[in-house]
């Protein structure tokens, strides 16, 4: 039996046959439509860039996912507290005091996205009074202008909403992924009537995979996702993901 066991070693070493047991993963997503990366909003479940990319990684290695919708609010806190084994997106920048001790584990970056204050290319000169925001999430780059009370914000949980806001003048711009924007300006509108504001300076946010206690997931995803780089590549084009 020992022979046996080594033998079946050697040979997922030489094959790269996961030495990972199939699993249900447990993955905490956000409760909130932010297409075309995902959605964990509404009768139709969760979907998009993300729910494709992870379904393909399980089915390719026998697991099983369950997404567990969450308010953004929320999720980090159940994470931390163990309500479920995996978060995407997430990043270690994301309330980093919190995550000191965690013993959380990052994949590779898996999308990079460029986000900024974006207005009609009309008013992209005007200093943001007023800015969109898609519910839970911080905008950085504006948030002492925030807390000073220079500008103000207005939440939604759809992307969609925020932008019939832009087109409508009720607010100055919307913070986030100009990725997210054309998404539906593409459905709805014109996508190149709007800009990034240049009164603030946009910046590329990435997300990950993580783990609070199965490293070895990652590992593979990790693996998985370079041999799979080209699969990647076309699904981000499927969805309209520059990166740039």
């Amino acid at each position: 039996m020992k022979n046996f066991i080594n033998l079946m070693l050697l040979v997922s070493c030489t094959f790269g046959i996961s030495a990972v047991e199939a699993k249900n993963l447990t993955v905490g997503v956000e409760s909130l439509e932010y297409l075309p990366f995902y959605s964990g909003k509404g009768r139709g479940g969760y979907n998009g860039f993300a729910r494709e990319l992870m379904d393909k990684f399980a089915s390719d290695h026998n697991h099983e996912v369950t997404y567990i919708p969450v308010q953004v609010k929320k999720l980090f806190g159940k994470y931390i507290n163990k309500t479920f084994d995996f978060k995407f997106p997430d990043n270690a920048l994301w309330r980093a005091d919190e995550r000191k001790g965690k013993g959380i584990t990052y994949s590779d970056v898996v999308v990079k996205t460029k986000v900024g204050v974006i207005s009609l290319s009309s008013k992209k000169d005007v200093v943001p009074a007023k800015v969109g925001v898609v519910d839970g999430f911080t905008p950085w780059p504006i948030l002492d202008d925030v807390k000073a009370g220079k500008i103000k914000l207005v939440q939604k949980t759809r992307m969609i909403q925020l932008l019939k806001l832009v087109e409508s003048g009720e607010v100055d711009g919307v913070y986030g992924s100009m990725d997210a924007l054309k998404f539906h300006a593409a459905k709805i509108g014109d996508a190149d009537k709007f800009m990034f504001n240049s009164n603030v300076k946009a910046s590329m946010d990435e997300f990950y995979l993580s783990t609070n206690s199965d490293s070895a997931v990652i590992d593979e995803f990790k693996k998985w996702s370079t041999k799979n780089a080209s699969y990647i590549s076309d699904l981000k084009k499927k969805y309209g993901i520059s990166e740039k």
